[in-house]
Formats: C-alpha cells, sequence, structure tokens
C-alpha cells in the first residue's frame, strides 16, 4: 500500500522548504523514523524523518528545489513495490491554480526559461542565444502566482496585475516582483525595442573585447537563503543609519579586571558584548520602539517586553544569526558563556531552531576584521540592528587636551516607519553614557 509522505509542518511560519539533500534513493528500504531528506526553512535546517517502514517508491524534487509545506514529496510502499524513477515537480500543473495541492517551486519555474531556450537551438548544432519572452497575460486573465509572490507583493503594496509574469503560462514570479518594484524589467527580457528583435524584448548582447573565463554559480541553499532575506528587508524597510563616537576606555578597564576575576575563579573569559546587551537592555526602558517588530501583514507595531539578541554570525556555511536568549535574567558571565556555546553550535551545524529564531534586536560585530564602521541591513521583521566596531587606541580632546582614548564607532539602522531620526539619535546617545560610565550598567543589573 503506498503512503504519500507531505512535507510536514516543521516551523511556526514555516510554507516552504528548499531541498539540501536527500538521504534516501528510489529502491531503498526505509525503516520509521529513519533520516529522509535534508530541508532548509528560513528557521532552520533539519532532517525530515521517515513516518513508517517500506520502501520508497517515488520522490518529489532534486537539491534546490523548493517545496510548500503540505505537498507530497516521497512515497513509501509496504508491499515492496518500487517505481520507475524519481519525479520531479512540473510547473505547468501547479501554475492552474492557486488552490492546487501540487504548486511548482520557485526552483523549478525559474529552470523552465532555460528548458525553451534549449529547445530553441537549431537543429544544425549553432548555438545562437535565444532569451524566453515573458507571455502576455489576457486582459482580466488570471494572475498565476505562488502564495509566496502574492504575500512579498502584498508586503511592497504592488498590483499583480500589472506585473510582468515571466514564468510559465505568465506566471508571476518572486523575481518578477522584485523586477518590477526596482524599476526594472523582468530578468528574461531586455528592454521593449532593444537590439535587433523587433521590437519583441530580447536581444543579444556582443561579448565585450578583452573579456575572459567566467565561471557561474547557482545560488541555492543558505547563500539563497541570505539573498532572499537581505532583498526583503531592504525592499519592505525604509532603513536609515546613525553613526556616533563613543569612548570605550573605561569599558575596557572594566571588561579586564572581570576577566582577571573570571579566569582567577576557573571562569572564561568575556567579550564586550554582554557588556553592550545590558546597555541595550536599560537603553530600551527609553526607547521601547527599538526593542519591537514590525507586522506588515496587520500594519502593528509589536513592542517586545522582554529582550532575546541576535548575533550576526560569520559561519563556513554563510551567514547566520545565532539567538541569545533571556538577557535581562542573565549575569555577564552567564551572558559569556550563552555566547560562547550558542555561536559554537550555529558554526558547527548543530544549532536548534531556539538557536536561530526568536529575536527581538540584532547585533553585528565586524571590530576584529577592521574598518571604521558599516550601515547594516536590518533583520527583518525586527526595527533595527547594532553595528559595533572596532576599538582602538586614537588621539582625542579632553579638557583642552590630546589623550590617546579607546575609541570605537556605534553605526545602527533603524526602520524609519517605527523610529523618527531624532529619537534614534536619543537612543544611541542614551547607549553611548551607558558604554562610555560602564558603572551605570552594573548599577542597574
Amino acid at each position: 500500500m503506498a503512503f504519500e509522505f507531505r512535507l510536514p509542518d516543521i516551523g511556526e511560519g514555516v510554507v516552504e522548504g528548499e531541498i539540501v539533500s536527500w538521504k534516501v534513493a528510489v529502491g531503498d528500504i526505509v525503516a520509521e523514523d529513519q533520516p529522509l531528506v535534508e530541508v532548509m526553512t528560513d528557521k532552520a535546517t533539519v532532517e525530515i524523518p521517515s513516518p513508517r517502514a517500506g520502501t520508497v517508491s517515488s520522490i518529489t524534487g532534486g537539491e534546490g528545489d523548493v517545496i510548500e509545506v503540505g505537498q507530497v514529496f516521497l512515497v513509501i510502499d509496504d508491499d515492496g513495490s518500487v517505481g520507475e524513477s524519481t519525479t520531479r515537480l512540473d510547473p505547468a500543473e501547479a501554475a492552474d491554480s492557486d488552490e492546487s495541492t501540487a504548486k511548482a517551486p520557485v526552483a523549478a519555474a525559474q529552470k523552465a526559461p532555460e528548458k525553451a531556450a534549449e529547445a530553441a537551438v537549431p537543429s544544425n548544432g549553432s548555438a545562437a542565444p535565444v532569451m524566453a519572452l515573458p507571455q502576455v497575460r489576457p486582459a482580466g486573465g488570471k494572475i498565476l502566482a505562488t502564495p509566496a509572490t502574492r504575500r512579498m507583493a502584498r508586503e511592497l503594496e504592488l498590483d499583480l496585475s500589472v506585473v510582468i509574469g515571466t514564468g510559465p503560462g505568465g506566471r508571476v514570479t518572486k523575481a518578477d516582483v522584485v523586477a518590477h518594484s526596482e524599476g526594472r524589467v523582468p530578468p528574461t527580457t531586455a528592454a521593449p525595442g532593444a537590439g535587433g528583435g523587433a521590437g519583441f524584448g530580447f536581444t543579444h548582447t556582443p561579448v565585450p573585447p578583452g573579456s575572459g573565463p567566467e565561471e557561474r554559480v547557482k545560488v541555492r541553499g543558505l547563500r539563497r537563503k541570505i539573498s532572499q532575506a537581505m532583498v526583503r528587508s531592504s525592499l519592505t524597510i525604509p532603513h536609515f543609519s546613525y553613526v556616533d563616537e563613543v569612548d570605550m576606555t573605561e569599558l575596557v578597564g572594566m571588561r579586564k579586571r572581570v576577566n582577571e576575576q573570571l579566569v582567577a575563579a576557573g571562569g572564561s573569559k568575556v567579550s564586550y558584548l554582554p557588556f553592550i546587551m545590558k546597555a541595550l537592555w536599560i537603553a530600551f526602558a527609553d526607547h521601547p520602539e527599538v526593542n519591537a517588530l514590525y507586522d506588515n501583514t496587520t500594519d502593528e507595531v509589536v513592542y517586545k517586553k522582554y529582550f532575546n539578541c541576535g548575533l550576526a554570525t560569520d559561519t563556513p556555511q554563510g551567514l547566520y544569526v545565532s539567538v541569545i536568549r533571556d538577557i535581562p535574567g542573565k549575569s555577564i558571565r552567564a551572558l559569556g558563556q550563552d555566547i560562547k556555546d550558542v555561536v559554537a553550535r550555529v558554526r558547527e551545524g548543530k544549532a536548534s531552531r531556539e538557536d536561530l529564531s526568536d529575536s527581538t534586536f540584532t547585533i553585528t560585530s565586524i571590530g576584529n576584521i577592521g574598518g571604521l564602521f558599516a550601515t547594516p541591513i536590518i533583520n527583518y521583521p525586527e526595527v533595527a540592528i547594532l553595528g559595533v566596531n572596532k576599538i582602538a587606541p586614537r588621539p582625542v580632546v579632553r579638557n583642552g587636551e590630546i589623550e590617546v582614548r579607546q575609541m570605537t564607532h556605534l553605526s545602527p539602522s533603524f526602520d524609519h516607519r517605527v523610529v523618527d531620526g531624532a529619537n534614534g539619535a536619543r537612543f544611541v546617545s542614551r547607549l553611548k553614557v551607558l558604554l562610555e560610565e560602564p558603572g551605570l550598567i552594573l548599577a542597574n543589573m
């Protein structure tokens, strides 16, 4: 008897997942709870176990394909029968209705123009480049788009009826929505009338003299998630950044004394981050709008009465946001240990969902690399992010005299829908006072 296994709900708010790798193949005999496939979502990368024992008769999708929650992606037979081949997702079938139970993944839709181009190569073997043309939607015709694409259009306040669809059957893709919002032509077309296409919207650009070898790498996995998250944040959040210089001399001395005590007691040293996290929590009391989320679906600002701090974490696989929980309820020492533990799990690929979700405000610290400051992109749907930069000795004027002090720059970015420019500046000024007089941090603990 064949059992159709549908992609389960693997996290709050998760509607789709990208196939990272299959752990089984057609014809394999699997046991109950045996890992079947590794799937990456917006939240984390997880292994999906088998709900029963049997023989894999078919699988749907390959590495890099996107499947939706509730969609059949594997069939298990317990009577020994085996299918002939792996099933690939058919974009044409899914384009008929948004209510279809077998909707096409974004990745498969993007491959359709490539197949069309291959079919257009003449039989004599010549390889004249041909670009796919967008299909014109009939007046009053049905708008074909996946739920994820429709959600993106709503967030950008775009009318899908005016967006040119380049997917199969004229389906509107996420790339089409992004291109329209930026005033660009869709990625599979050129400007109308360009080149020798007689106004049909396609052209062949000659290779410039002196060009050399190049390599094309498919954007997939974590890199695609990062790309989608950055585009979503930059397109939906009106950013503004504010930079201020901070004298960290007193904090440098306090951290040194704290670390000496910790090492003497057999503990581990702490970085500056626990002190900064504690200072942020104190500053949030006067500026609660900074520790908040913006709900685009309801146009509500959600003020957080707790503080889970996201940390932009550089890993061999790419950028993750590690999450340190319950900042107010932990000591400097406990926060230091939490940071080490969580970041280690993330870098080793052993992070849990809790390690990567539910942050309310994010810090990105690149001071160990160098530079003066950066203007970071907000971790959607938060409304602010703090850039912490290099601490270095510099000459400054104090009481009319030049002194060498340990200086740094704070460079936060804010969501201008929630945080006005003046309030953002006041928030940074409050944070600056706390870091320059770190005794205030300890007094509020």
